[in-house]
């Protein structure tokens, strides 16, 4: 989402895990331990690494001022497109759009793990203390119908 409405350099990233993402098997108990597992937390770091860098650089921006950063200025452009704007003098709605996907991912990438790790879990406590386990029992057929099938079968 953030990589096709912000293509700026801090959604490469996403770019990348993007590409990646057909080469991560379905969450099992398994995998969700090993290969996607991994996957999922570093997109996990990544989200976080994105959205603190924002934060920063807009904590930075405040607390030092905007001398640090004039307009149409060298460093100015290359922040730009780095994805580093300045909020400063922006009205709320365009901030949360250019916030809005970090935020998305903020949110959703840990609840998507969280979910996959508690569906993917199982109580191995509850299978050793009950023993193994025990098949169903077939329906019991009656001396007088098993006659007929045998005489079916004939």
């Amino acid at each position: 989402m953030g990589i096709l409405y912000r293509p700026v350099g801090l959604t490469l990233p996403y770019l990348l895990l993007l590409l990646y993402l057909p080469f991560v098997p379905v969450a099992t108990v398994k995998t969700i331990h090993g290969h996607t597992g991994y996957f999922f937390q570093i997109s996990i770091a990544f989200t976080v690494l994105v959205y603190l860098v924002q934060i920063a650089f807009q904590i930075v921006l405040a607390t030092l001022g905007e001398q640090i950063v004039s307009s149409c200025n060298f460093l100015e452009i290359v922040l730009r497109h780095v994805g580093l704007i300045k909020f400063n003098g922006m009205g709320v709605v365009p901030i949360l759009e250019w916030f809005l996907p970090d935020i998305v991912m903020l949110i959703s990438t840990p609840a998507i793990y969280l979910m996959l790790r508690k569906l993917t879990t199982t109580d191995s406590s509850d299978i050793e203390s009950n023993g193994p386990p025990v098949p169903p029992e077939s329906p019991q057929i009656s001396d007088e119908n098993m006659n007929i099938l045998k005489k079916v079968g004939e």
